[in-house]
């Protein structure tokens, strides 16, 4: 039995144990609504019959103050009508106090929430009007405003918790986070809310315990729901709710996506909601007077029915409800109603309040534990290895970190590869990724991820390269990773990967660099450690082929080898695995199968010269003890396989030469002597290959790159600090190297950071930081530097390891450097990981890595072209073979203030010869370490700090004290610090008004670059955080990630509008120059035509020059005969034309003119058959008759009748009025036009023609006398009204319609040509037209008895000084003299007449009157000197059709 007393005192505001049983009053119906912290019920009310909405609250002990806020609120202040009302609070009893349930009864909205509308809007394919979104918007406010008034806040105020009665009315809910104040101007520093709507200053404390806020967050909130209601969504919803969080007080206000779909209140009220500095933001109050919500009031009535018919389609269609939102309460999480606030990590170290080494190992260590890795520390990431796959470098991962912030998804290796790829085109600077990290740590592996992702980032839509490039890591690791105590894939030498990218982002080269190789490991290794990866690849792997034989390699020799330590047979199957991938890999790159064959005989040679044991044996003069080789068949293999005399080698091997003023002297070798000569030759055949598949490397993929300039991206991976229990030479080499890329990383992050603030005037607190410098000193400096001090001794032939050590012990005055308490051969320095103790043995040995020469002059006397050339090619300072290619890759660092050195060291002065004096091994490495500190200096850098979780190599195992000492000797802690309180990136003012000036300057805006315009310029971008120095502006690490965001949103609006307007101009073009193409084509084929017809003419021209010269030696040889008394054909001509206007009406006498017609034509034929004898040299006969008396007038004009004279004599008077018009067709085409101001009047002396005097005459009916001439000639005879024919138009008629049957039908034979006319036909009358063509019969008479004169006329010529008015005449009148003279032999000639008649002619848009007459009077019988170009339009109508184009104004019609 439970007792009544469980909730006493549990709450001072609420009386639980007071609270009725609610079962005896509410049915639950069902559920409507669920919340993080709750569910809501549809539920009767037994007592009243009305339906209410209960809200059950779980867990009362847990959510008391929960309880008590949403209590307090509906007990005093539910009495507004923008809040529901309150029915009552009860607590149902379960078995056990964890069953126990709060019920709040509360009016019933069955509208829903406004979210839930607007997305069943949304998915109908509509949304809220902007009416609707006001009148929700002022509803909201309303409540805010009755809220706040009584010292209460809401803050969560969403969507969600905004609900529709049936009527559409306005309802605020759920208070459950709310918080009532002591004042008004009261304030609370709890962070709680949901995390899209959260204000910043709400958030802000979370992170920092002095900050506040008051009533105003819910302002915010309201801007947020805004946003919300108009675009479906909150801003930043995409993102994990933590990772929203921090990114809201650091990015500008949100805005609408497109606020140009919106209208201008809308945005103006978001933006006076969404003000981040709290102090400058509106009260509730305040908003009720923005025009937004003023307007309302005049469409109130209108909306509510709009909402409510929207209610009812939905509840009709069913409505779906979304999934509630992470809320977060103090630090928690809390994502569903029966989940259990879990505490929030964050993905940046940097945002930490509390700073301790605990908190930050607790962040890591609860990141590990759920797979998340990577953390951020600002800008830097932190990788700890997992030591196991965990399956988030999918190709899917690649496509989400491409183009975006660091802030919008989880810490990732890919994030860093993104950023580095978008500053590069973003800033338009070189980037360099450095990854350090102790050995065993993930350098290698993460090197690899980057080199994949950026390969993904720059990929080109051709070729390989990108291929070629991911295939250089199996090859790199094969013959530079070896199996150490600590690290199973360690990297025994630094490599450089230099990626060059094109400005637009695309790949287009590479190039490695490799620095300090452990040569040594070739020939020894330690306990435990094995040989470099690819001479166990080459074993199993030629095995697994069956090929190891052709090598000299077989099972028995397998584990027997002095430079193979033997591995387990559980590694076999890897190793195989591994040849593959090795042989592929050259195989994309690009190597010959010859190259690899070669590389494959040098690696086994390597493994034969290692099993060459010497013996000592007495010479003959027992002066020296010479070595000698025990077994011979290891120094067979080995010179087979190198291509040398088996003899040479044994002999480069077994003795050595000495060059002493000038003089050779040969000497034996000891055992000992010819073992160090051995392991140098085995160890230079190795270092030499691994030099040439570098350069080979480097050749096959700098090919594709531009000889333009170029951006690169570096990625450095080196081997890490190592502290072994035995540490020699080696280490002491790489943990230098490792004190140097600390050293700059120290550089980068505090000391140059630092210096700017004090020289720019920026008050920002300095952050202390442990400096390496001294210890680098003291490795470094000359002369007394510990590398100068080991050069020095090792060029003393008698010096030992002892003599070293106590030359250390005496010059090294450093507090780092410690002195063993003994005597032993050792010495320990204070790294800055560390103190790390040395042993001395065999460092000079190691430092001189003396190659002797013979070896040198035997591998060059090789019978391969490969050995020989590694062996002649020159060395660097860096100690690696020299390759073309370092002039063109390191162009760009010769720019740089310390290029002299870099230029040195790449031209012939910086080489040396292989056989000359070598340098040692300290040595290289000091120029090494310059050149490697060259690149990354030239770039931006991106740090990658790797943490090794443990020793054991296990995964998911945590060790924090392991943890902690990397992030103290690696400055994690005063890397926060700094990133927390500093400015990672500054800019000059110049740079930053030209990078970003763009994004809130107007074009014309005048903007100098001073400290006034760059602070404007942040302030239009709604930035805070900044600071301005004298001459920078100082931004920190996600600032820039801010402006780059906001940079490629415009860049692409930028773009866009670019597309839109080339797109418009393209268009533009492409009608232009389609319509100048058919211009073009049509002004192509009139000027075709044009020639095509001028070529016509003046064929036809010459033809009838020589018809008309043939007929004038025709006329002249008939007057010769007519003298001689021979009859003149041209008199039977006449006989013809006159015989057409006879009047013999009878047949008898149409028979005789025909008779005699055909006799005269008969003697006419006899008469020209002596002609034919005068060609032919033989005299003709004399006549034999005189001609006979041609007929008269009078005679010829009886033989027919008066309707067949008139017809005849109006068929050729239209025969002449077309051949005019076809003259004037001529002129149009052939004359340009000219305007009517222009023309000048006649000179006084020009006559016109008779038809200016005749045709007004007879208008006027005033005949001349030539009038009535042409009258009398051609008036009926009286017999002519007595024909009973047809009516006197009835001709006309039928000329008209045989025209437009020979229009229609220009191919049809039956119209080609006129029927000719009966003769018995009797004319009424005659207009005066017909009149007119007694004029032409005249002129017909008149040029016969021209033709007929005795002397030939002259041929016409043109002449400006004469008269043109005859020649217009004749031309005109289509007179045959002129059209058969061609005067013109050009078109251009045919323009510089005196008068341009197709001047006068006007530019027509159609064909004009005459024209289309001229189209249908056409007939057949055409004159012989008609155009060629109106026999055309005769012969073929279609034709002449075609050849006429309608072309637009202003061009002639052709």
């Amino acid at each position: 039995m439970r007792s009544d007393m469980a909730y006493r005192g549990l709450s001072q505001h609420v009386e639980l144990d007071r609270a009725a049983d609610p079962q005896d009053r509410f049915t639950l119906q069902e559920l409507i609504g669920e919340g993080t912290y709750g569910e809501v019920y549809c539920a009767k009310d037994k007592k009243t019959g009305r339906r209410v909405a209960v809200k059950i609250l779980e867990n009362i002990a847990e959510n008391i103050e929960e309880i008590e806020e949403e209590f307090l609120v509906f007990r005093d202040l539910s009495s507004h009508p923008n809040i529901p009302e309150f029915f009552g609070l009860f607590l149902k009893r379960g078995i056990s106090s964890e069953d126990d349930q709060i019920w709040f009864v509360m009016e019933l909205c069955t509208g829903g929430s406004v979210t839930d509308l607007s997305a069943g809007m949304r998915a109908r394919g509509s949304s809220l009007t902007e009416p609707q979104l006001a009148y929700v918007l002022r509803g909201t406010v309303r409540a805010l405003t009755h809220l706040h008034a009584h010292r209460c806040m809401h803050r969560d105020v969403k969507g969600h918790n905004i609900l529709l009665t049936e009527h559409a009315e306005v309802k605020l809910v759920d208070f459950g986070v709310s918080s009532h104040l002591a004042a008004t101007v009261a304030r609370r520093n709890t962070s709680v809310g949901t995390p899209y709507w959260m204000a910043p200053e709400v958030i802000a404390c979370e992170q920092q315990l002095d900050q506040s806020y008051d009533c105003r967050c819910d302002v915010w909130s309201v801007g947020i729901t805004a946003i919300e209601l108009a675009e479906g969504e909150p801003p930043l919803s995409g993102l994990h709710p933590m990772r929203a969080l921090f990114q809201i007080p650091r990015n500008p206000p949100p805005t609408l996506s497109h606020p140009e779909v919106f209208s201008s209140q809308l945005t103006d009220f978001i933006s006076e909601c969404l003000v981040k500095d709290m102090n400058q933001r509106p009260f509730a109050r305040e908003l009720l007077e923005h025009p937004l919500l003023l307007a309302v009031n005049n469409f109130e009535d209108k909306i509510r029915k709009e909402l409510h018919a929207e209610i009812k389609r939905q509840r009709a269609d069913g409505r779906t409800s979304r999934a509630p939102e992470a809320t977060t309460k103090r630090g928690k999480l809390k994502s569903h109603r029966k989940a259990k606030p879990e505490k929030m990590y964050t993905d940046d170290l940097a945002t930490l309040e509390t700073l301790t080494e605990e908190a930050i190992v607790n962040q890591l260590q609860k990141r590990y534990t759920q797979n998340q890795i990577y953390t951020y520390i600002g800008d830097i990431l932190v990788a700890v290895n997992p030591f196991t796959d965990i399956g988030i470098y999918t190709t899917k991962t690649q496509q989400i970190y491409q183009g975006r912030c660091r802030s919008d998804n989880p810490p990732h290796i890919y994030a860093v590869a993104d950023a580095a790829h978008q500053a590069l085109l973003h800033q338009k600077q070189n980037q360099a990724i450095v990854i350090s990290g102790e050995s065993g740590a993930g350098k290698t592996e993460s090197a690899n991820l980057l080199l994949k992702q950026l390969a993904y980032l720059s990929k080109t839509q051709y070729g390989n390269l990108e291929d070629k490039i991911l295939q250089v890591n199996p090859i790199m690791e094969s013959f530079g990773n070896a199996r150490t105590g600590i690290n199973a894939n360690s990297s025994r030498f630094g490599k450089y990967l230099d990626l060059s990218i094109m400005r637009m982002g695309k790949i287009s080269g590479a190039r490695i660099s490799v620095y300090l190789l452990e040569q040594s490991r070739v020939v020894h290794q330690a306990l435990g450690e094995s040989n470099f990866h690819v001479f166990y690849y080459l074993y199993d792997g030629l095995e697994s082929e069956g090929r190891w034989r052709k090598f000299y390699l077989d099972e028995q020799l397998k584990s027997r080898h002095r430079y193979l330590q033997p591995l387990s047979v559980a590694h076999r199957e890897h190793n195989v695995h591994r040849w593959r991938q090795l042989n592929q890999a050259f195989k994309v790159v690009g190597f010959n199968e010859d190259e690899v064959q070669i590389i494959y005989k040098m690696l086994a040679a390597i493994l034969h010269l290692g099993d060459i044991e010497f013996a000592e044996t007495a010479s003959e003069y027992n002066a020296d003890n010479r070595a000698t080789i025990i077994d011979t068949a290891p120094l067979h293999r080995a010179s087979c396989l190198l291509g040398v005399e088996t003899s040479d080698l044994r002999e480069c091997l077994t003795s050595s030469s000495v060059v002493t003023k000038g003089e050779t002297i040969a000497r034996y070798s000891s055992p000992a002597e010819a073992a160090v000569a051995r392991d140098a030759t085995a160890r230079g055949i190795y270092a030499r290959a691994f030099d040439r598949i570098v350069e080979r490397i480097n050749a096959l993929l700098s090919q594709n790159r531009p000889h333009s300039d170029h951006l690169s991206i570096g990625i450095l991976d080196i081997f890490g600090f190592e502290n072994f229990t035995r540490n020699s030479f080696e280490q002491l080499c790489i943990n230098i190297a490792n004190e140097q890329i600390q050293y700059y990383f120290n550089q980068h992050i505090f000391t140059w950071e630092q210096q700017e603030y004090m020289a720019e005037g920026v008050p920002v607190d300095l952050v202390e930081f442990s400096d390496n410098r001294p210890v680098l000193d003291m490795l470094l400096s000359r002369p007394m530097g510990l590398l100068a001090l080991l050069d020095e001794e090792s060029r003393f032939p008698r010096s030992s390891d002892r003599s070293l050590i106590e030359k250390f012990h005496r010059n090294i005055k450093s507090k780092y450097y410690v002195r063993p308490k003994s005597d032993a051969v050792c010495f320990a320095i204070h790294h800055f990981a560390g103190r790390v103790v040395y042993q001395a043995d065999g460092f000079l040995e190691k430092n001189r890595n003396f190659l002797p020469p013979e070896v040198i002059q035997l591998m060059r006397q090789s019978q391969y072209d490969t050995i020989r050339f590694l062996f002649q090619c020159p060395m660097t300072k860096t100690g690696n073979l020299f390759s073309a290619l370092h002039g063109d890759i390191d162009s760009r660092t010769l720019e740089s203030p310390v290029s002299n050195d870099v230029r040195d060291r790449f031209n012939s002065r910086g080489l040396a010869s292989q056989s000359r004096a070598q340098q040692t091994v300290s040595t290289y490495f000091r120029y090494s370490l310059m050149e490697l500190l060259q690149k990354m200096v030239s770039g931006t850098p991106q740090f990658v700090r790797c943490l090794k979780p443990n020793d054991s190599r296990s995964p998911k195992h945590f060790d924090s004290t392991k943890i902690l000492k990397q992030l103290r000797y690696t400055g994690v802690l005063e890397t926060i610090r700094i990133r927390q309180n500093g400015f990672s990136h500054r800019l000059t003012f110049e740079e930053f008004i030209k990078r970003y000036g763009f994004l809130a300057f107007g074009y014309e805006e005048e903007v100098k670059p001073n400290r006034d315009s760059c602070r404007l310029l942040l302030l239009r971008l709604k930035m805070d955080g900044w600071a301005l120095g004298k001459s920078k502006v100082f931004l920190k690490y996600y600032h820039v990630e801010v402006l780059a965001r906001i940079y490629e949103e415009q860049i692409r609006k930028v773009i866009l509008m670019q597309a839109c307007v080339r797109a418009w101009l393209a268009r533009k073009n492409f009608l232009r120059l389609k319509a100048q193409m058919a211009i073009s084509v049509l002004t192509l084929q009139r000027h075709v035509r044009g020639w095509l017809t001028r070529k016509r003419l003046q064929e036809r021209q010459k033809q009838l020059a020589r018809e008309f010269q043939r007929g004038q030696i025709e006329q002249e040889n008939q007057r010769k005969q007519q003298r001689a008394g021979i009859p003149n054909k041209n008199n039977v001509l006449m006989a013809k034309v006159l015989r057409r206007f006879n009047t013999d009406d009878s047949d008898t006498t149409c028979t005789n003119s025909s008779n005699k017609e055909n006799e005269s034509s008969e003697k006419a034929v006899q008469n020209q058959s002596p002609r034919r004898k005068l060609k032919n040299r033989i005299a003709p006969p004399p006549p034999q008759h005189s001609p006979p008396a041609p007929p008269s007038q009078q005679q010829l004009m009886q033989q027919h009748s008066v309707q067949e004279r008139a017809a005849e004599l109006q068929t050729f008077a239209d025969q002449v009025h077309m051949k005019n018009q076809e003259v004037h067709k001529n002129l149009r085409r052939n004359k340009p036009g000219i305007r009517v101001k222009d023309i000048k009047k006649p000179p006084e002396e020009y006559q016109p023609p008779p038809g200016f005097s005749i045709v007004p005459a007879i208008i006027r009916g005033q005949p001349s006398k030539v009038v009535e001439d042409a009258s009398r000639l051609s008036s009926p005879s009286p017999e002519f009204y007595e024909c009973d024919t047809l009516p006197w138009d009835q001709i006309f008629q039928m000329k008209d319609f045989s025209m437009n049957r020979h229009q229609q039908n220009p191919h049809d034979k039956g119209y080609s040509e006129e029927k000719p006319l009966q003769s018995n036909q009797n004319w009424q009358n005659l207009p005066c037209s017909r009149q007119c063509s007694g004029l032409v019969s005249n002129k017909i008479n008149q040029l016969v008895r021209q033709t007929q004169k005795n002397e030939t006329p002259p041929r016409p010529v043109y002449d400006q000084a004469y008269d043109p008015e005859s020649d217009l005449r004749k031309i005109l009148r289509n007179s045959p003299e002129i059209l058969a003279t061609p005067v013109f032999s050009s078109d251009d000639d045919y323009t510089d007449g005196p008068f341009r008649f197709k001047q006068l002619l006007r530019p027509t848009l159609g064909p004009t009157e005459s024209l289309r007459k001229r189209k249908v009077r056409n007939s057949s019988s055409q004159s012989p000197w008609m155009s060629d170009s109106s026999q055309d339009s005769n012969s073929s109508k279609a034709l002449y059709n075609k050849r006429r184009p309608q072309i637009s104004m202003g061009v002639y019609y052709n």
